[in-house]
């Protein structure tokens, strides 16, 4: 009985029992609320179907007042009206079918549905007159109606109250009362169109129609509807209708006997028709009330609905809540018990019964009185936490000196000759050294700490250069540990602020190196550090250390910062050594102001979080839109990484429009693309761009090296390495411009040119570079060169008196006899002829197209005379060149540049792409069938086609070529794509004239096709340039 009054039991009861209540009775709420709800959608569903059968119905008996008039009168005028009249019953039909295909089947309406779709057999009849004339006031038609009739009454079992159900009632009458109406004008009308005397039974059915019609007035359970009914029914207008329609209905019963009637058709016809109208708007005051109430209890339910759904929610919150209290509170008391065990163990006379209450209150007693011993315990001896510090700052000075000497002289051994297996020990002695030191240096602050020997610094710094130190330091630890290390740095924190960071890199330092420890291999580890608030005066900086590896059984504790406890390691069920650091990281920034929060995640982890205030010295924070106007691809493998998040936050900093792809196709013009993908490798297709590529580790950035027009970033990317990248990238071109304006060659130049403008651009660019002589044609070239002595002549090759070639001939034999050869570049524009005998003989030693400009030329003289170079410049020199020529017929038909054949559809889009610039037609192909037609058709001036096609056999490709280009009289340069490491045939080369590597740059490729390709079709000769082979 005591146990079931306990404490515990008690709380258990008044916190959960009332909550169950609430919860039951807020379930059985909410479930009438819902049925409630779904009773009015039924009711307001039944109701739209009602509204529509209303308007199928009135078409219908229309329809039948014509077919009555047709069956007596067979005449175009009321074929007419038939057809009219079936039209609008047809529109009424369908959409009564469309709204009722939306909702659940009905026994009754299924009915009507089939009724609805036969009507179609009974307007056969009635064309064919295939029928009984009662039929078609008793049958067809009166049966359908009967049937809406029954769904019309049927409404009012879906009422949710006494007073909807009247409502719908009288809807119901109502609707029977026109139909009624609607029936007794088209019979009656039969007999009086064409003068026909009434039988008894036909006056008797009559009769029945007349003795049923509605009386005026009825109960109508609402005030403002029923004197608006009565108002119409008593008007003096309704009261004349209905006498006079009783006066036609008395002289017609009259005069029925003999057939000779004083009401025509056309005033029987009037006088219904008043009174269906005079229904009709008694319906529509019925039908907006029966859809205001409908509207009404919908949305009382609706909120009922909610409220209980809400009330149920809060039951449901309160149990879990109270259930967490109660779990609390017995944990409290599980950790008081354990408390007062110990107090036990000094004295056991002590008696507790935590279960009542008042073994509550004596066991709060009992601390207290152990306090106060403590307290006069601590009193009598106050020096000796002093001595203990002391004690402890003695002893690791007195260890820190002999181990600094023995890692002095481990750096000494290591510098040795050493075996690979003394290495190793070395480094493990090492690393054992410095871990002791930095255990000692942790045991010095912590006797600074307590003895209050340490203050606050204040200095000015910034914080990202700071923190990006910190970043990259124990990134490289993470990595020896293979964890994921991602950090992100606020950009804005490029600005001056004030306070001890040095205190501050220490806590940082021993929360990361803690997070570090505890993280598993291929865990993550993320530090972001953050601007969390900025005013005038101050910025809040806020930092967070998460990781997603192993939960540590003190952070659940909530005693990680203790001083020496041993940290617990619950998935590997080991120790750590002692987390010193922790405890100064947390009792630094407490210093600060701040309280470090450390908490363990739901999912496996745990994080570090504080937030610390500044003072600000300055507000503008640096290289914000640095670099505005330049568009940066960033290709990745996973756009939701959160690494690519911190890339975009750094890159829209400093103003750059930032575009993420997963397929590297879908790149298009961008200045820089920045990749990160799994595999690190770069996508043939973007060699030739500008291209900073983030690897993990500096091992992999070395790989990165070797591309042109690249930079590396190692990871973690921070502002500082993204803004190298960029002006390593940016400023590359911009550094090579300005070398051209100060490089000049100790050399003198002989130029023959004879065309004005050609003379006054070579001489721009050569006349501050180096010494120039011009001639205006071959002749007087050929007399200089015999004359003078010359490093390089530029010849064009179009000149009067003694064209290009042949001065250069001449110049060539007069060398001969001199035994010396200077450098000749011969110069023209595409569309020159030159003979081929001319070009065999290695007259020229490079070709430059015109116009010229300056990078051309200069890389020329620096390839041919480097030694005459007074300011040193590293270009790219153009190569000498080969000749090779090309016949382009001008009468060839259908003549095309090239002929694309690779392996695959893909390395046909892409190389296609890369000459398409200088390139009017090229047409590609995916097998030996579409290249055996293609070369029949058409004529082509390059074939570009890849070795590494399956069943590629050279001798077949040789002879289809060889075939193609007698057939169109053309001399078609063929390219082979060849694999890098692929050993070559020796007759390869003679059967087709270049060989290239398949990865071949974008550029290289368009060189090569560019030196080809002409834009006149005929003769040309193409001087090519040679490459390395």
């Amino acid at each position: 009985m005591k146990k079931i009054f306990s404490t515990t039991n008690i709380f258990r009861f008044i916190s959960t029992i009332p909550l169950l209540f609430l919860f039951a009775f807020s379930s059985i709420y909410i479930y009438k609320a819902f049925n409630n709800y779904k009773n009015i959608e039924n009711l307001r569903a039944k109701f739209e179907t009602a509204q529509n059968l209303l308007l199928v119905s009135k078409e219908l008996n229309a329809e039948r007042n014509i077919d009555a008039s047709y069956i007596q009168r067979d005449n175009e005028i009321n074929k007419k009206a038939i057809f009219e009249q079936r039209t609008k019953t047809d529109f009424a039909i369908k959409r009564f079918l469309r709204q009722y295909s939306l909702q659940a089947t009905d026994k009754e309406v299924e009915d009507i549905k089939k009724q609805l779709v036969n009507i179609s057999s009974i307007r056969n009849k009635i064309d064919n007159f295939d029928y009984k004339i009662d039929d078609l006031f008793f049958e067809y038609y009166f049966k359908i109606n009967k049937t809406i009739e029954k769904e019309m009454e049927n409404l009012k079992d879906y009422s949710i109250s006494p007073k909807g159900a009247i409502f719908l009632d009288i809807y119901a009458g109502l609707y029977k009362e026109a139909n009624l109406l609607s029936l007794e004008r088209d019979y009656v009308a039969r007999f009086l169109m064409i003068s026909r005397p009434m039988g008894n039974n036909e006056l008797k059915i009559w009769l029945e129609m007349f003795n049923k019609e509605r009386p005026l007035g009825f109960y109508i359970p609402d005030d403002r509807l029923s004197a608006k009914i009565n108002s119409i029914l008593s008007s003096t207008d309704t009261i004349n209708l209905y006498m006079t329609a009783n006066n036609f209905a008395s002289a017609i019963i009259r005069e029925s006997y003999i057939g000779n009637y004083s009401v025509d058709a056309q005033k029987w016809h009037e006088i219904m028709n008043k009174k269906l109208l005079l229904n009709s708007d008694i319906i529509n005051l019925v039908d907006k009330k029966i859809i205001s109430s409908i509207n009404e209890f919908k949305n009382e339910y609706l909120l009922n609905l909610l409220i209980s759904s809400v009330v149920w929610l809060l039951s449901v919150l309160f149990l879990v809540l109270a259930y967490k209290m109660r779990i609390k509170i017995k944990i409290s008391l599980k950790k008081l018990n354990n408390i007062l065990n110990i107090i036990k163990s000094e004295n056991k006379d002590i008696k507790l019964d935590l279960d009542s209450n008042e073994g509550l209150q004596k066991a709060y007693e009992v601390i207290e009185n152990a306090l106060d011993q403590i307290q006069y315990k601590e009193s009598k001896n106050p020096d000796a936490s002093r001595s203990k510090s002391i004690f402890l700052s003695h002893m690791s000075h007195d260890l820190r000196t002999p181990l600094n000497g023995i890692i002095g002289f481990i750096e000494l051994l290591k510098n040795s000759e050493l075996s690979a297996k003394d290495n190793e020990i070395i480094d493990i002695i090492q690393r054992s050294s410095n871990d002791l030191l930095k255990t000692i240096n942790n045991l010095l602050s912590i006797s600074r700490i307590e003895n209050d020997e340490i203050t606050l610094q204040s200095n000015d710094f910034i914080p990202i250069k700071e923190f990006e130190n910190i970043v990259e330091i124990y990134a490289q630890k993470a990595r020896e540990k293979n964890v994921n290390f991602n950090a992100f740095i606020d950009p804005a924190l490029s600005y001056k602020i004030n306070g001890d960071i040095e205190k501050l890199n220490d806590s940082l330092a021993n929360l990361i190196s803690g997070t570090i420890n505890f993280a598993h291999k291929n865990r993550k580890i993320i530090v972001k550090i953050t601007k969390f608030e900025q005013a005038d005066d101050y910025t809040i900086i806020n930092f967070s250390i998460k990781d997603n590896g192993t939960n540590i059984e003190a952070l659940k504790q909530g005693n990680i910062f203790d001083d020496f406890i041993s940290l617990k390691n619950s998935a590997k069920n080991a120790y750590s050594n002692t987390q010193l650091g922790l405890s100064i990281a947390d009792n630094y920034i407490s210093m600060m102001g701040a309280e470090v929060e450390a908490k363990s995640l739901l999912n496996g982890g745990g994080e570090f979080n504080f937030s610390i205030k500044f003072e600000n010295i300055e507000k503008k924070p640096a290289h914000k839109s640095e670099f505005e106007n330049i568009k940066i691809a960033v290709l990745t493998n996973d756009r939701a990484d959160i690494y690519n998040s911190f890339i975009h936050k750094y890159l829209e900093y400093l103003g750059v429009n930032v575009t993420f792809f997963t397929n590297s196709s879908q790149v298009g013009d961008f200045d820089i693309v920045l990749l990160r993908l799994k595999d690190y490798a770069i996508p043939l297709d973007l060699k030739d761009k500008k291209l900073i590529v983030s690897v993990p580790n500096k091992r992999l950035a070395q790989g990165s090296m070797s591309l042109k027009k690249s930079a590396t970033i190692c990871e973690p990317v921070t502002l500082s390495k993204m803004i190298n990248a960029l002006n390593l990238l940016i400023k590359d071109e911009e550094e090579e411009e300005k070398s051209f304006k100060d490089i000049k060659f100790n050399a003198d130049i002989l130029i023959a040119e004879d065309e004005d403008q050609s003379q006054k651009a070579i001489l721009e660019i050569l006349s501050n570079i180096c010494n120039v002589k011009m001639v205006e044609n071959g002749e007087q070239a050929v007399l200089e060169a015999k004359n003078n002595s010359y490093d390089l002549i530029f010849m064009d090759l179009n000149m009067p008196v003694m064209n290009g070639i042949s001065a250069a001939t001449k110049i060539r034999e007069h060398e001969k006899d001199k035994g010396n050869h200077t450098p000749m570049i011969a110069m023209a524009n595409y569309d020159v002829k030159v003979n081929r005998t001319n070009l065999a003989d290695d007259i020229f030693d490079a070709f430059l197209a015109k116009p010229i400009n300056k990078i051309d030329i200069i890389k020329t003289l620096n390839n041919f005379i480097p030694d005459k170079t007074i300011t040193h410049i590293l270009v790219s020199p153009i190569k000498p060149y080969k000749k090779i020529r090309t016949n382009y017929n001008m009468e060839v038909f259908n003549l095309r540049d090239v002929l694309l054949f690779k392996k695959s559809s893909i390395e046909n889009k892409i190389f296609s792409s890369a000459i398409s610039g200088f390139c009017q037609n090229i047409d590609t192909v995916n097998s030996f069938e579409e290249f055996k037609e293609r070369l029949e058709y058409s004529p082509y001036k390059i074939i570009l086609i890849d070795y590494k096609i399956p069943n590629f056999n050279e001798n077949e490709v040789y002879q289809m070529i060889n075939r193609a280009k007698q057939k169109h009289h053309i001399g078609t340069i063929t390219i082979l794509f060849v694999d890098p490491n692929s050993t070559l045939k020796d007759d390869l080369r003679n059967k087709f004239d270049e060989i290239v590597k398949s990865n071949i740059s974008k550029t290289q490729l368009e060189t090569i096709v560019n030196l080809y390709i002409r834009t006149e079709d005929q003769d040309i000769c193409i001087i090519k340039q040679n490459d390395e082979k």
